[in-house]
Formats: C-alpha cells, sequence, structure tokens
C-alpha cells in the first residue's frame, strides 16, 4: 500500500474502515472540549439540514420533468423510486442514468446491498446482480443497466436462465456509449467538438433486447410508459421473478452528470 500516492495526506491510516473509525471515535470523546462537540454537532445539523434541502430540490426536479416519450432518464427513475422493496438489493451501472437518484431521493432503506457505478469501468453489472441475488436468495435484486454496459456481459442472462436466479433487470435504453460522449467532449476532442462520435452509437441497427434475453431463457417486455414500467418492476420484484424490461430514453446529449 502506498498511502498518499494519488492524494496528499496528513495522516494516513491503513486498516479496516469501521474499526479504526470506531477507535477514532473513541479518542475524539477523550480529547475534544464541550465547546468543540457543540460544534461540531452544529455542523452537523447545519449540512443534515443542507442535504433534507438537496432532497427535496431533487424529488421537485424530477416531478417537472417533461412527460416526454421516450421517457428521460429522470422519470424513470422516479417511476421506480416508489416501487423499492425495503429490502430490495440495487446494482447500478446505467451511469448517465441512474446518477445515484434512489440514493439522493432517501430511497436505499436499508444499508447493505447498493452496488453502484465506482471506478468507470464498465460490464460488471449483469454478473453483479446474479452474485447478489446467490448471496441473499431472500432478498429481491434490481439490476439497472445501460445497454452499452449490459452488452458486455449479456451471456451472463443464460446462467441466470438456467440456474433459475430471480434478478429484475432494467435496461436503461438510449442507443449510445454516452458516457463516452461526455467524456470526449470534457476532453475537447475535435471530433465530439464536431458532433462525430465514431463507434459510440448503437442504433445502426438497434439491439433487441427482448428477442435477445427470450433467445436465453429469459422472459422480457419493451416498456415506453412510467407507470407501467413501476408496476411491472413492482410485481417482478415482490414475486421474485427472473425477467428483463427495455426502456426506451432520450437520446437527447448530456453535457454533464447529474449529481446535483
Amino acid at each position: 500500500w502506498q498511502l498518499g500516492k494519488n492524494y496528499a495526506v496528513e495522516v494516513g491510516v491503513l486498516g479496516h474502515i469501521r474499526i479504526s473509525l470506531a477507535e477514532l471515535n473513541d479518542e475524539l470523546r477523550t480529547t475534544m472540549t464541550n465547546t468543540e462537540v457543540a460544534a461540531a454537532r452544529e455542523r452537523g445539523e447545519t449540512r443534515a439540514a443542507a442535504h433534507r434541502a438537496a432532497r427535496e430540490r431533487f424529488a421537485a426536479q424530477i416531478q417537472a420533468e417533461p412527460d416526454s416519450r421516450p421517457m428521460t432518464p429522470l422519470r424513470l427513475m422516479g417511476a421506480l423510486a416508489d416501487v423499492l422493496p425495503d429490502d430490495v438489493a440495487i446494482v447500478e451501472e446505467a451511469v448517465t442514468t441512474t446518477n445515484t437518484t434512489f440514493e439522493r431521493l432517501g430511497r436505499l432503506r436499508n444499508n447493505t446491498g447498493y452496488f453502484g457505478h465506482r471506478g468507470w469501468a464498465l460490464g460488471w453489472g449483469l454478473g453483479c446482480s446474479i452474485g447478489a441475488s446467490l448471496a441473499w436468495p431472500e432478498r429481491p435484486v434490481l439490476a439497472m443497466l445501460g445497454e452499452g454496459a449490459a452488452m458486455y456481459g449479456i451471456q451472463g442472462l443464460w446462467s441466470a436462465a438456467r440456474y433459475r436466479i430471480p434478478v429484475t433487470f432494467v435496461i436503461c435504453n438510449n442507443a449510445q456509449y454516452q458516457i463516452l460522449k461526455i467524456g470526449a467532449r470534457g476532453l475537447a476532442l475535435p471530433q465530439a467538438a464536431a458532433g462525430r462520435f465514431e463507434g459510440l452509437d448503437l442504433d445502426v441497427p438497434e439491439i433487441d433486447f427482448v428477442g435477445l434475453a427470450k433467445s436465453l431463457g429469459v422472459e422480457a417486455h419493451r416498456v415506453t410508459e412510467p407507470d407501467e414500467l413501476a408496476e411491472r418492476v413492482r410485481d417482478s420484484l415482490l414475486n421474485r421473478r427472473l425477467c428483463l424490461f427495455d426502456v426506451p430514453i432520450s437520446r437527447t446529449p448530456q453535457s454533464r452528470l447529474n449529481y446535483g
């Protein structure tokens, strides 16, 4: 381990995070003055209030989304946010769609079982969701996958069908590698500046995820309405079914990720 290799630190700590933080808390209780404790509590309350306000603004933003077809990414996420079981395990690998929306809305009621996109590799989500279901057979598992990310490991659907692993897959389908387009624009690459993205569109031909999933033994449906999607996903999660929903979403280019 090379502590501070990429980011300089004043004090580097190598150890189990939970245990280390617990020990640090114990030390702080014996070293902080009453004034410092009061100041820390005030900072926490201020940040909690700011967090609640940000959550309320974000919820209002989703409500104000245009009711267009294909639905916008936020409309898709908003439709699903209210139908998640308390014990659901969620795998998110729809990088420009999910944007930690469930987390930011406070819909993750269980402190385990949330796997978001970190590290910016693609292709791990489908297999991860199958593994999560095997690890927690008593919990429903929802996999939110971009169509590009799903194609890295689409053969995993066959394994899910063969071994009857009940994962609910939602393909957030904008027919492109939009995260790479955003990155290309951010780097001011010449072709991106001219609006040309060689090899980053998945629309000629478009991938028939319903037909593809069925060929691998998985029940699948194409869903274009937010309310229908919410009901279908609710039913699939509650009844522990193996099912895939291909959901077309807006292809409008984003200039940045919507992390708030």
